[in-house]
């Protein structure tokens, strides 16, 4: 067998060896390591990425690496010592590997489920296999950490993922021991006659179960962990419990060509990215070209024009329009502690060239009133699709529920570069969209029993502080975020539907932006109301008579009409069940605080009384989100009720 002609497989004939010095750049390590598949290459490939750290990155900021190995004496292992050089002037990096005492696991203790997998790996040609639960050290938190946060990289990088679909355990195994069914009787007519006949027993197929059924023959698809895994893939082989099925970016198959869906939900999410690339590309491309123009045109008029100050609807910070695409995705930053505030409407450096526009009568932006609202499109699709990603997510199975934000994490890491700051499950750049999520059914079956946890899960305001599944409205959808209501002049007031102003402030523990936050605030300024919370009472329910629903209430708010105050019921979808003993208890009459976010949607808050969230910001007491509130249609255009009406604009510090 040829040598490495880069590393020389480390050979160590002695100390002076030149052999044993080599330097190489990432591209000529990558080569070696895949290319010609040196094992050694790969090993230290894999030794400088898990080296990283978010201020480099191997491949994007490394110029070249100098390595020298060192030969065991006395208690010091062998030794990989590397001077890493970067692109830029930053001080080289010096990083030094140890070789180990090799631990070698008997084949019986490995468990049945990664025996089978790792057989069925050699059988198609690969050598190497990543399992999670061999490949990190469990009882290790801060390996845990770093490892988890990769999980973007390694799986999206992997040539096939093996899914052991219908294992409902590790020891399990991955291939159904059920060879011989039992016999299945069929009654044929008496005259079919003389003829061939083929008879096969139906076969599940993953497409067309939910619920029990899913857990029953495809449990791995009850997994939060499992879920990212399946996303990022761009090849699974699903090892299910009657046939093997096949997903990629271009198709979805099985072995019986039953299978209902023909897009592989790896694929629809690949394909999502790709498409939102595409429009940030034309976006900048057509902001750059009303750029020149404009500047074309200032050349042209600078000697004829006077500049006055524009009041006009057009003007900047008050455009009615689409905000400019980095208002929805930018390049992102992340650190330990996030921080960002939105003056909802167009961003600063956006405000010249609109104002220009105005004053030029140059159509940056098309007048709301007068646009097909079929052809509005403010907010990227991949929005859209994040959402439908985390209302599927979220009725997942996880065994430790502070796991949330992490077994989500390498698929958010895939958007980042589409996204700007990432907020605890949501978007800065999509705040108003995405705070709009709703739980359709208390999880009563919960460890709390549908109580809010004891624990910090994440803040209130977004929805990995429940543990019910969520989803959003499918129908609200490219409202505009500054004059949100202008569809509505003759309902809705003006104050009553603008959000003035979000900040956002993240902490996150570790070294995974997308992980576990320790503290979130959102802080909003906007319209709010007051209104009562009612409990609804229903004879059938397992409590009895007197027992209210722990799952349905009702939301009351007062309206004048007429010179007088009306009760008016809205519909009101709550967190968890507010009548839960404990801090979190919601008493029947209480009055709350309705937050309008959206024309027809409210966050209904609460002062902050949790012991695991501060009470108090900058002097000024703190808030939690209870629940969520829509107007029905009804109410707005048959009944003309304008639920903002006496509101007033507020200062809210979320927590």
């Amino acid at each position: 067998m040829n040598r490495c002609a880069l590393c020389h497989d480390q050979v160590k004939k002695n100390e002076e060896d030149p052999r044993l010095a080599f330097d190489f750049t990432p591209e000529q390590l990558n080569q070696s390591a895949f290319g010609r598949g040196c094992d050694s290459c790969i090993v230290i490939l894999e030794g400088l990425r898990q080296s990283e750290t978010p201020d480099w990155s191997f491949h994007r900021d490394i110029r070249r690496v100098y390595a020298r190995c060192r030969s065991k004496r006395g208690d010091f292992q062998d030794t990989l010592r590397l001077e890493v050089y970067f692109i830029d002037d930053r001080p080289k990096l010096q990083l030094e590997y140890y070789s180990l005492q090799e631990h070698h696991v008997p084949w019986s203790d490995i468990p049945k489920t990664f025996r089978e997998v790792m057989q069925l790996a050699l059988k198609l040609g690969f050598r190497y296999i990543w399992i999670d639960s061999l490949c990190i050290v469990q009882d290790d938190p801060e390996d845990w950490e770093v490892q988890s946060s990769m999980m973007s990289e390694i799986y999206q990088n992997a040539v096939l993922t093996l899914s052991a679909t219908s294992a409902a355990g590790d020891d399990q195994g991955c291939f159904s021991n059920d060879i011989h069914r039992p016999t299945l009787e069929i009654t044929l007519p008496q005259d079919i006659g003389a003829c061939r006949i083929a008879v096969r027993k139906p076969l599940n197929h993953m497409d067309a179960q939910s619920g029990t059924h899913l857990q029953d023959h495809f449990p791995l698809l009850t997994r939060g962990w499992a879920f990212q895994e399946r996303l990022l893939s761009p090849r699974v082989l699903h090892i299910c419990e009657s046939e093997l099925v096949w997903e990629c970016r271009e198709a979805s198959n099985c072995e019986c060509g039953g299978l209902g869906q023909e897009e592989s939900p790896g694929g629809a999410y690949h394909h999502a990215i790709e498409s939102s690339q595409h429009e940030k590309l034309e976006h900048d491309a057509a902001k750059q070209e009303l750029a020149i123009d404009l500047g074309a045109i200032s050349l042209e008029s600078a000697d004829n024009m006077t500049l006055v100050p524009d009041t006009s609807q057009h003007a900047a910070g008050n455009v009615d329009g689409p905000p400019a695409y980095e208002d929805i995705f930018a390049p992102s930053r992340t650190n330990s502690s996030i921080s960002s505030e939105t003056n909802v409407g167009p961003r600063t450096d956006d405000d010249a060239i609109l104002a220009f526009a105005a004053q030029s009568n140059v159509p940056v932006y098309e007048d709301f009133t007068a646009v097909n609202e079929g052809e509005v499109k403010d907010c990227p699709d991949l929005v859209f699709h994040f959402h439908r990603v985390v209302e599927k997510y979220s009725a997942l199975q996880l065994t430790r529920p502070s796991d949330r934000l992490p077994a989500l994490s390498g698929l958010c890491k895939r958007v980042d570069h589409l996204c700007n700051n990432y907020l605890a499950g949501l978007w800065s750049d999509s705040i108003c969209y995405d705070l709009l999520w709703r739980v359709e059914t208390i999880n009563l079956s919960t460890e709390s029993q549908g109580a809010r946890s004891l624990d910090y899960r994440g803040p209130t305001w977004s929805w990995i502080s429940v543990e019910s599944p969520i989803s959003y409205w499918s129908d609200i959808v490219n409202f505009r975020r500054r004059t949100l209501a202008s569809r509505y002049p003759r309902y809705y007031t003006v104050a009553g539907t603008q959000v003035d102003k979000i900040e956002m402030a993240v902490t996150v523990p570790g070294q995974n932006p997308f992980g576990t936050v320790t503290s979130a605030i959102l802080t909003i300024e906007a319209s709010s109301i007051k209104g009562t919370l009612r409990y609804t009472y229903d004879p059938h329910w397992l409590g009895g008579a007197g027992h209210h629903d722990p799952v349905r209430y009702k939301l009351e708010i007062m309206i004048s009409r007429d010179d007088a105050q009306e009760p008016v019921e809205v519909p009101f979808q709550a967190d968890y069940s507010l009548g839960a003993i404990g801090p979190s208890n919601v008493p029947d009459n209480w009055s709350l605080t309705l937050l309008l976010i959206h024309p027809k949607v409210c966050l209904v808050l609460r002062p902050a009384q949790r012991d695991v969230a501060p009470t108090v910001v900058r002097g000024e007491p703190t808030w939690e989100r209870i629940g969520i509130a829509r107007i029905s249609d009804a109410l707005v255009t048959y009944y003309r009720i304008d639920w903002m009406i006496g509101s007033s604009v507020k200062k809210f510090h979320i927590v």
